[in-house]
């Protein structure tokens, strides 16, 4: 059954069961979005401010309240939202800020728009330079209803295929520009299948301005293969206006940053050899580790991806606006190297992102293509994964009477099976805070767990407070009382007795103790160790 054909009627009880489940689904992306919000730092996790780079990053950022990720180098978004803040880019601190200004200033419609709808205030650019992907997934499930009404299973699937698909998620989780360029590249597909041709052209130039690679799917253009002169003509003229806003930019940023150094032009190699690769990466840690989470959703999403490839190499459909408007980015695949493979998950699920929509609009209906479907789609784990609640800190204090802050030692936090907890090499540390007229007693409960048996020692100002003993598997404990005095500041210091060691499975960290969900409360009688 062909993309445009009729689909079989469904009854009116049955469009509304499909629409709920449409409507579920937005609703659940909402919640899972919503769960990134904090009180004093807004959508700003998603920006990926990495405390590597944080002090680097031009004043207004560092000036604004903003989430910072520990013991990272942060990722893309960082430094369009330091555009964002300056979209003009006559900010001098940019000059360092940027790791590659010609390269990431071009790319500059999604933070104007932020700058415009935050009216220049640094706090409201910020926020709406994270939410944009948010609006453009919105945007994308109203949109796609023109190619998957909700009318039955087959859209369904290729309609959540898409939204859930690696590629938009990972746009979504780090606030990139993957998603909001293909948005504005789908509106001139479906200009062009509506035959609104210029509208086509407007929608791919904002795209190119968006992220420069979109004008890849200038092909969407061609109607036909130019026969004569005059239809050759038309094609480089609307090709030129699809062009001529970015070249302007691009001679503006030139201006502004001197002559281009790097203009991305490392991260392409020989065909197919970024691929290749990739999948020797994952079998390679596979091997090594197990099938762990990252090797399983990594290696499903590769092959997703190789099946979307495969799929419009294969089957050409040069009369389909999808297709040619994707299989440039067929052509991409087999250039791109290997900084755009490397690392989990990598980024290629986003920069080949237009293969994900393309193929779940050509694949065939009808049951018998439901394999190749639901294979091309194997990234949708994986995008899922990203869409995952962010854990928060290790500990919760159930007193108003004092506030405690992590201190130095704790590795980034982790989360899993309901729990959440650092570990630490050698000793972590909470900053504990009296502010009151009046002396406060606490205790501590929650489980540990180290590398070896021995025993956790709770030090107070450097002395021995309290111990409890200490295995590899995780056990409860409860520290004895502790006493803050008022209006006293204090450093209680976790450590474990035995050495610490590296667990191996491809974790290189030196690991002694990890601490679980830990509760600060007011003191009652103390109890035991683990």
């Amino acid at each position: 059954m062909s993309t445009w054909e009729k689909p079989p009627s469904v009854s009116q009880s049955g469009r509304w069961v499909w629409r709920v489940l449409y409507l579920a689904c937005v609703a659940a992306f909402f919640v899972a979005f919503s769960r990134f919000h904090q009180p004093e730092q807004g959508f700003t996790r998603l920006i990926s401010v990495g405390d590597r780079v944080a002090p680097a990053t031009v004043p207004a950022l560092r000036a604004t309240p903003h989430y910072v990720h520990e013991d990272s180098f942060g990722y893309d978004g960082t430094y369009y939202a330091q555009i964002a803040l300056h979209p003009l880019l006559q900010e001098p601190s940019l000059d360092v800020a940027l790791d590659n200004p010609h390269y990431r200033a071009r790319r500059v419609l999604v933070p104007w728009l932020a700058w415009v709808a935050g009216a220049g205030e640094p706090w409201w650019v910020l926020q709406a330079y994270a939410v944009m992907n948010a609006v453009c997934w919105f945007g994308f499930a109203w949109l796609l209803l023109a190619w998957f009404p909700a009318n039955g299973w087959q859209n369904f699937l290729r309609w959540a295929g898409f939204l859930f698909s690696a590629g938009v998620c990972l746009s979504v989780r780090h606030a990139l520009l993957d998603a909001p360029a293909l948005l504005l590249t789908a509106l001139a597909v479906r200009a062009v299948e509506c035959g609104w041709s210029r509208r086509g052209v407007v929608w791919l130039a904002l795209a190119a301005l968006t992220k420069e690679t979109s004008v890849l799917s200038t092909a969407v253009l061609l109607d036909a293969w130019p026969q004569r002169l005059r239809q050759w003509g038309n094609v480089a003229w609307r090709s030129l206006w699809v062009v001529a806003p970015l070249a302007l930019w691009m001679l503006y940023v030139s201006h502004r940053f001197g002559p281009v150094g790097d203009a991305g032009d490392g991260n392409f190699t020989w065909p197919l050899a970024g691929l290749v690769g990739k999948g020797v990466e994952l079998m390679r840690g596979a091997l090594a580790n197990g099938l762990r989470p990252p090797e399983v959703l990594g290696l499903a999403a590769l092959l997703g991806t190789l099946v979307q490839f495969l799929f419009l190499v294969l089957w050409w459909q040069p009369r389909a606006a999808w297709w040619r408007a994707a299989v440039p980015f067929a052509v991409l695949l087999m250039f791109v190297s290997q900084p755009v493979w490397e690392g989990f998950p990598g980024a290629y699920p986003r920069v080949l992102l237009p293969l994900a929509l393309a193929f779940n609009v050509l694949v065939p209906r009808g049951v018998r293509w439901l394999p190749l479907l639901l294979a091309g789609n194997l990234g949708v784990p994986l995008g899922l994964s990203q869409l995952a609640p962010p854990p928060g800190e290790f500990f919760r204090v159930e007193t108003a009477a004092v506030r405690v802050v992590r201190g130095d030692g704790w590795y980034p936090a982790e989360a899993g099976e309901g729990r959440t907890w650092r570990w630490t090499a050698s000793t972590g540390t909470l900053g504990v805070e009296n502010p009151g007229e009046r002396a406060v007693t606490l205790r501590i409960r929650g489980e540990a767990r180290g590398m070896g048996d021995g025993h956790l020692v709770l030090r107070v100002g450097g002395a021995e407070h309290w111990r409890g003993e200490l295995g590899v598997k995780r056990g409860r404990f409860v520290t004895s009382v502790l006493t803050v005095d008022a209006g006293a500041r204090v450093t209680w210091e976790f450590a474990a007795t035995s050495p610490p060691r590296s667990p191996g499975m491809g974790d290189v960290r030196e690991l002694s103790l990890a601490l679980y969900d830990l509760v600060i409360e007011p003191a009652t009688p103390a109890g035991g160790g683990p």
